[in-house]
């Protein structure tokens, strides 16, 4: 079957009509609200301002912190597990930490066994920049002295001082009571 050209043409089309126009937004006048959702909102807003106002004015209690207890806590359990760089974490981070870090190494060697019982932390002071927090226990140790072991109980009444470096509590000093 031979293929012929089509001698018929293509119906005529005429441009896409228009689209017809956007309608446009019904111009209402606005209503108010009603009264109730009025006082609603009025009183979200309150609310609101009154939680901001609370938040931002309320006297922060540093004797409320118990975060200097925590770190003495902290500091007697690194001893107990004879921890010296645990110990060394507590410590303030400045040029004493690195003095008294081969000190500490060497007397933890010569702890063969430690236990603190009946531990007591008082926060004795804290202003949010310093605070003095007094640490009370019985201690039994065992010193392995090479030659000799040792063992012995003593009391631990002791006093530190701690401040606070970038949001985070060190210990700076350690008072020991008078013998």
């Amino acid at each position: 079957m031979p293929t012929e050209p089509s001698t018929t043409r293509k119906p005529v089309t005429q441009p896409l009509t228009p689209p017809p126009e956007l309608l446009a937004r019904e111009q209402r006048p606005r209503t108010p609200l009603p009264g109730w959702w009025r006082w609603a909102l009025l009183a979200a807003v309150l609310v609101l301002a009154g939680g901001v106002a609370l938040l931002l004015l309320r006297s922060n209690d540093p004797r409320a912190d118990t975060r200097p207890i925590e770190v003495v806590k902290g500091f007697a359990a690194a001893l107990a597990a004879k921890d010296a760089d645990a110990m060394l974490g507590y410590v303030e981070p400045t040029v004493f930490r690195r003095e008294i870090s081969p000190e500490v190494r060497a007397y933890v060697e010569y702890l063969e066994a430690v236990r603190f019982d009946n531990p007591r932390y008082e926060l004795l002071d804290n202003d949010g920049e310093r605070a003095h927090v007094r640490w009370t226990a019985t201690m039994q140790y065992t010193l392995n002295l090479g030659d000799t072991r040792k063992s012995g109980e003593r009391t631990i009444d002791t006093t530190f001082e701690l401040t606070k470096f970038e949001g985070t509590w060190y210990l700076r000093n350690a008072k020991l009571p008078d013998a």
